[in-house]
């Protein structure tokens, strides 16, 4: 079995201002568990314990789906948390190219189901997630620290392929492996 997930990988560019970010934004919060820059990216489809046998089927959608569009830009801005009374992610926002990524993601998840995978209950909402908080995190420190960052501009990148990716947790931080990259051709 392998842990899976299906992506869009982030520019170096973009992932050192988001690091950036990240250690002036949670300097001295050790209810913060920041996400390795290399690990920095923007789930498409979360798919968890995926049994060998059935990888096929997950590249198989995922080609068909990066076959059905072409590339395009994703302008990284903003920043925010889920939920909002007491956050537990702390994320950047997609502002545009968020309806492309909707889009794949309604076209990977319809593939997906019709391949025999469960459906995704959940809405789906285009972000990179910068950090995971404790219940203890303290809340007014955080929404002191978020104050302006609503429409801060990390960057802006051209799409152009969607990445199947292998997450291992380990004691510091998950290894991601690519297991499979298909380029946006549509």
């Amino acid at each position: 079995m392998s842990r899976l997930f299906i992506a869009v990988q982030v520019s170096a560019e973009i992932r050192q201002e988001l690091y950036r970010l990240q250690v002036a934004l949670f300097a001295g919060m050790p209810y913060a568990r920041p996400v390795h820059p290399d690990n920095l990216h923007v789930t498409l489809r979360f798919l968890g314990e995926v049994k060998a046998d059935r990888v096929s089927d997950v590249v198989a959608a995922c080609g068909r789906t990066a076959a059905a569009f072409a590339p395009f830009s994703m302008e990284i801005s903003g920043v925010g948390s889920f939920p909002r009374k007491n956050p537990r992610v702390i994320w950047a926002g997609i502002k545009d190219g968020s309806d492309y990524l909707i889009d794949i993601n309604n076209k990977l998840e319809a593939l997906l189901v019709d391949a025999g995978f469960p459906a995704d209950d959940k809405s789906y909402r285009p972000h990179l997630t910068l950090a995971r908080l404790k219940p203890a995190w303290e809340i007014v420190r955080l929404k002191e620290r978020l104050i302006n960052l609503d429409d801060f501009l990390f960057g802006r990148q051209t799409v152009e392929d969607i990445v199947l990716m292998e997450s291992r947790l380990g004691h510091d931080a998950p290894v991601y492996t690519e297991v499979a990259c298909r380029p946006l051709s549509g």
